[in-house]
């Protein structure tokens, strides 16, 4: 599946606050694990104690890194009343965990429920393990199903199934994959453990004796123009199909993977597929999403035309896959794109949707190369309290009480900088101001640009919001 970007707040440092409010919810009286640590001794902890527990806590999260200590468990086997109890099933085992371990697992899973619920990451109909939500609510759908088809004298058909030790069962390799699609990082996944979680999921669910594996790719320099298509088939018998596309002068990297999807699909159908598995592996999230919305262009369509002209004698299956991981199917596809994009390109009509993301695109660029680059996702003002956000957000706009703002707002008589030199703005009294010389070298010793006081890493807009407070500058 396409991997979707890591969200901060999953890979930023846990924090003190955090820390304290898992500490306050652990209950007491609870046995210990291997360690011997209790949730008593962890809640009455000091705060040097605190401080060090926390910095283990984010070595473990940075590094990818569960002390070995904390997985070990001492089992006690609790007998299941009224079963045979010379068979050992009977006996459901207890694991006693390490407390500190729980209590990072606390501080973990709280966060990734809220960005799973905040994102909305899980789909409505999932009702377990989700806060203000029960089974209480699937028995009403189920009992509403129920009443509607009574009323429309229709039938319901229900199938109620468990599964046996689910959690023993869980593929641990596909659940890591689907956690890194959903914007969570895995620290201590590499590249090499995501191809094989990948090939691995290919072979599992679309095993090559059995599946045709359609992979689609495209490619568009600077993800705008003199874009190209890829398409690479397997299938379980014969040699495989490469073929490649010069989609347009004016083309989105969106057009050339849904262009390349129609290629596949065209080409499977001209080659009367019929009573076969076949499975389109794509890494575009975009053409899967805008299928599943509904096309908004005349190529979407056609390749919905063509999916939905498929199935009438086949098993097709959308994939979404991790791009650039080195699935060699996937690799030849983005090879065959790349390749293409270089050839002459047609001009071919660009429609209302492709125009809008060539705008978009084209004006994000030049307003990231105007100002180095900046993301606002990736903004580090969000990680300041109230007041650092404040004076930051005054100095960058401009808009704060500085003489020159002042002065055009007809509050003070001249816009000057005390120090006589020059109007006084945020370039000036972070940069040049000879009153102030003193104090930024105190703060800033070595030459620091402007962009990196007001739009730099969190330490660096703390120590500018430091500079102004000692410097005593109303902002």
């Amino acid at each position: 599946m396409a991997e979707e970007e890591v969200s901060p707040y999953m890979s930023d440092s846990l924090t003190m606050h955090e820390l304290q409010t898992a500490l306050k919810k652990l209950k007491k009286k609870k046995s210990p694990g291997a360690d011997g640590i209790t949730n008593e001794m962890l809640t009455h902890l000091g705060h040097k104690a605190k401080t060090t527990l926390l910095h283990i806590f984010n070595l473990s999260l940075h590094c990818g890194k569960f002390p070995l200590k904390w997985k070990e468990a001492h089992i006690i086997p609790i007998f299941k009343k009224g079963k045979d109890k010379s068979k050992q099933e009977r006996y459901r085992p207890i694991r006693l965990l390490s407390c500190t371990g729980k209590l990072l697992e606390r501080i973990i899973n709280k966060r990734l429920v809220w960005h799973l619920e905040s994102n909305n990451l899980l789909v409505p109909t999932q009702t377990g393990y989700r806060q203000h939500h029960s089974t209480e609510d699937q028995l009403a759908y189920f009992t509403q199903d129920i009443e509607d088809a009574f009323q429309d004298k229709k039938k319901v058909l229900a199938v109620f199934f468990d599964l046996s030790k689910a959690f023993d069962k869980v593929w641990k390799e596909g659940l890591l994959l689907k956690l890194l699609q959903k914007g969570v990082e895995n620290k201590a996944q590499n590249p090499v453990q995501l191809k094989f979680c990948t090939q691995d999921m290919i072979s599992q669910r679309y095993p090559p004796q059995s599946w045709i594996q359609a992979y689609a790719d495209g490619s568009a320099e600077k993800a705008v123009k003199n874009a190209g298509s890829g398409v690479y088939i397997t299938y379980p018998t014969g040699p495989p199909f490469a073929s490649a596309i010069s989609v347009g002068e004016q083309s989105s990297n969106y057009s050339a993977e849904v262009q390349a999807l129609h290629s596949a699909a065209h080409h499977l159908i001209e080659q009367g597929v019929q009573e076969r598995n076949i499975v389109f592996l794509t890494d575009s999230l975009s053409a899967l999403q805008s299928l599943s919305a509904g096309p908004s262009d005349a190529t979407t369509r056609q390749l919905l035309a063509h999916l939905c002209h498929l199935p009438d004698h086949n098993n097709v299956v959308l994939q979404l896959i991790p791009a650039h991981v080195g699935i060699a199917g996937n690799e030849a596809a983005d090879k065959l794109a790349k390749e293409r994009s270089k050839k002459e390109q047609p001009q071919p009509p660009t429609s209302y949707h492709e125009a809008k993301t060539l705008l978009k695109n084209k004006f994000t660029t030049k307003w990231n190369d105007k100002n180095d680059g900046y993301q606002p996702q990736k903004d580090s003002i969000d990680k300041l309290n109230r007041h650092g956000q404040t004076i930051i957000l005054r100095l960058r706009t401009g808009h704060c009480r500085l003489q020159k703002h002042m002065n055009r707002l007809g509050l003070a008589e001249t816009a000057s900088c005390q120090c006589g030199a020059e109007e006084q703005t945020p370039f000036h009294i972070l940069q040049s101001c000879p009153n102030l010389e003193e104090a930024r070298q105190t703060y800033w010793p070595t030459e620091t640009t402007l962009q990196t006081k007001l739009w730099g890493s969190p330490d660096n807009l703390r120590q500018t919001v430091q500079f102004i407070t000692a410097s005593q500058l109303q902002v």
